[in-house]
């Protein structure tokens, strides 16, 4: 379960620690932007590397131990001081998260559910981080940590956060998946940084966060063996997944958010599916097997069109499709990624699984616009 998803549940039970990865440089366990939730006797998500994940958790849970904690960012070697031969450098943001928060979480995790993406900013010597929405729109999941040197004190005094050039001085660490480098980020907010006593200034951080719950609406037609198998691995992912049979005691115990669809017509789900669904066709008879491509064929916004079967059934279908006027280049058969012979439900649903988390990550990795809507904060 993602972090945010799972937070006011966790907020009724007493504060919490959120760990970001704010940055990495070199081979690490996870990317910027990765999160999990540590509470004084469990976490809730993993932002992975062994000894890494240990150290984090002592450290949050000795900041839950400090009613008045502010943020704070740890930089930490993957190397033989942790355990680990990574060689990687990971630098964490550490923000504890009050109780009081718990409505505000339970609105903002409203919005993520309906696509509403959120855009957080956290500057050190803040209290707490503040989050916007970002407007309808396409946008790259991950985060990015821009540092600035203040300048030595003049003879005047220190200088101010707010002086000119300040807001073009910040230096990014590093980036999530696609980067965050398209975000317009506020300059610091005029917070005056106190002398180390030792005339130089210390060094101020900022973090910029985009949160998205990501898109994967999958289309399923067919409740036979295969088709419970696939179902029963992707339930375990965050994807959104309607279920397709007109036999209703073949559903058996589906998960939780998966909604099965009982219907003597099974094309009709082809439409009413949301742009950009993946739809897997794995029924109990070729003639439905047909009319199903046919329907999705003549929609031009899928992701992913895989048909169960082998390459003679392919060309047969790909014969009868063509004449229809029907390009078949986009429908997948057989599937399943190569290599792999066995062909029990088991085995082909991995198989199969494996294969959409491949296109969805492929198309995950295409750059896309960023829209920021600086002025509507989040609930």
């Amino acid at each position: 379960m993602p972090w945010w998803r799972a937070l006011p549940e966790q907020l009724a039970q007493g504060d919490v620690v959120l760990v970001t990865v704010a940055a990495t440089q070199g081979s690490a366990p996870r990317e910027a932007g990765t999160s999990m939730l540590v509470t004084l006797h469990g976490t809730v998500d993993t932002i992975g590397g062994g000894h890494l994940e240990w150290e984090a958790m002592a450290q949050a849970r000795a900041m839950l131990l400090q009613p008045s904690a502010t943020p704070a960012m740890q930089r930490l070697s993957l190397g033989a001081s942790l355990g680990q031969c990574c060689g990687g450098v990971v630098w964490l943001v550490f923000e504890r998260i009050g109780q009081a928060s718990r409505v505000e979480w339970y609105e903002r995790v409203q919005q993520l559910e309906r696509g509403i993406g959120l855009q957080r900013t956290l500057v050190s010597l803040d209290a707490q981080s503040h989050w916007s929405s970002l407007n309808a729109g396409q946008w790259s999941q991950g985060a990015c940590l821009d540092m600035i040197p203040f300048p030595s004190p003049g003879p005047d005094g220190p200088p101010s956060p707010e002086g000119e050039g300040t807001a073009n001085s910040f230096t990014q660490l590093g980036t999530g998946p696609n980067g965050c480098k398209a975000l317009p980020c506020p300059p610091p907010r005029g917070r005056v940084v106190q002398s180390t006593g030792r005339g130089a200034m210390p060094e101020i951080w900022r973090l910029s966060h985009i949160l998205q719950a990501t898109p994967f609406p999958i289309t399923i037609f067919g409740a036979g063996h295969v088709g419970a198998a696939v179902v029963e691995l992707l339930a375990t992912l965050d994807a959104q997944i309607r279920w397709v049979d007109p036999r209703d005691d073949l559903f058996g115990r589906a998960r939780d958010k998966v909604e099965c669809i009982v219907s003597d017509a099974p094309e009709e789900a082809v439409a009413s599916a949301p742009p950009g669904s993946f739809f897997l066709v794995l029924t109990h008879s070729h003639a439905l097997d047909l009319a199903l491509c046919e329907q999705i064929l003549r929609r031009d916004d899928f992701a992913w069109f895989g048909l169960i079967g082998s390459k003679t059934k392919r060309a047969r279908f790909e014969h009868r499709l063509q004449a229809l006027g029907l390009d078949t280049a986009r429908m997948c058969c057989p599937i399943g990624v190569p290599g792999i012979r066995d062909k029990s439900p088991q085995v082909l649903a991995i198989a199969v699984v494996a294969q959409l988390l491949q296109v969805r990550e492929a198309q995950a990795s295409i750059p896309s616009e960023v829209n920021v809507d600086a002025d509507t904060p989040a609930a």
